[in-house]
Order: C-alpha cells, then structure tokens, then sequence
C-alpha cells in the first residue's frame, strides 16, 4: 500500500513538474536552442523583435524542391497529391490561428509593418519500427522569419512532427490478412491510412509555427 501511494506520489509531483517547464516563458534573446518551446527542434534566434509590432504576416510561396520522401506505396501522382494538401491544411492552420495579424499569401510588397514567413518541406514519410507497432508518419519543415521591409532574417528554425499510422499494425483489425484482400486494397488501406497521419502532421506543425511566432511578444 505504502508503495503504491509512494509511486502515485511521485507521478503527481512529476506531472506538476513537467507542467511547470511547459508553462515557464520561453527564451526569445539572440541565439540557438535545441528543442526550443513545446516542439520546435532548432531554432536560432537572429534579431530581437516582437511580433505584436506588425500587423501582417505574409507567407511565402513554400518550397518543396527538396522534399525527400519515405513513400514506397505511393505513386508519383499521390506524392504530389499528398503535398498539395499537405499545404492546403498548413497554410489553413497558420491562418485559422493566427490573431492579431492579416495573412496574405505569396504578397512581394515591402512594408514596414509585415513579416515574412518562408517555409521549405524538407520530409514526408513513413517509418516502421517493427512489425509489432504502428508505424510512424513523419513531417519536417524548416522555415525563416523576416522582416519584409529590409529582407533581415529574424529568426531560423527547424521541426518535425511523427503521428501513430493506425489501423496498420498487426495486432489491428483492420490489419492486412492476404486471405481475405487484394493487392490493390491491401495498397489503398495502406495509402489511406498513411495520408491522415501525414495530415495531421501538418496540421500540428501549422500550430507550432503559430505558437513560435506568438511567443515573441
């Protein structure tokens, strides 16, 4: 019994703990971080500057000359079809969250009072770790902040996301039986199941950009 109190004690004082780290404020003074905030992995913080000084925040076109893709079942079609709305739901997430600042895509006017935000794909896959667990849809961006007036970059970052693909592993239901599928069903389950990890990736992602740039206050 002493034990069991014991043990439920120190998961209460770890979970106040973690809390507390989670709440404290983050560091927005000149310099590189590793696992910065909630979820940003690298972030370099070039300039100081506070985002609630501007009124506009305009997303540039993002780039996906070198994603680098871990897709075996997907046709170069559906890549392409799962970057579209891998976008879609990124700039939809950035947009939806952002207060205080009017988004405008892809916009080359200078002004004194907008942002700059670029952002490059860098990944897009799937990763099993064994046969025994889902396996893991993986999304990495990196991205720059600048002040539109001058082009000077304000801040560098680099972050990932991995959401559980489910319905895939082996202990599933909806697990593949050869018996009882085809090939081709047995690749659109697979495809299926794949892209709404992937989307939710992005979705999480478009929360952390929007989380990052609001902690500069």
């Amino acid at each position: 019994m002493k034990i069991k109190i014991l043990t439920l004690g120190l998961i209460y004082i770890l979970t106040i703990s973690v809390s507390i780290i989670h709440a404290s404020p983050k560091d927005t003074t000149p310099g590189k971080y590793n696992n910065w905030g909630r979820m940003i992995n690298d972030l370099e913080i070039i300039k100081s500057f506070k985002a609630t000084n501007y009124s506009k925040l305009n997303i540039q076109d993002i780039d996906i000359s070198n994603i680098q893709y871990q897709l075996d079942e997907f046709s170069a079609d559906k890549k392409a079809e799962i970057v579209k709305q891998g976008i879609r739901i990124l700039l939809d997430r950035i947009k939806n969250k952002v207060q205080n600042l009017e988004v405008i895509i892809s916009n080359t006017e200078k002004s004194t009072k907008a942002l700059v935000l670029r952002i490059s794909i860098t990944f897009i896959g799937v990763e099993t770790v064994t046969k025994w667990w889902s396996p893991l849809a993986r999304v990495e961006i990196q991205g720059e902040l600048l002040e539109s007036q001058s082009d000077g970059a304000l801040l560098k970052f680099t972050t990932q996301r991995a959401s559980t693909v489910k319905g895939l592993s082996e202990s599933s239901n909806l697990s593949f039986d050869p018996s009882k599928n085809s090939e081709a069903q047995r690749k659109d389950l697979i495809i299926v199941e794949y892209t709404k990890a992937i989307n939710n990736d992005f979705k999480e992602l478009g929360d952390d950009v929007v989380e990052m740039l609001f902690s500069f206050k």
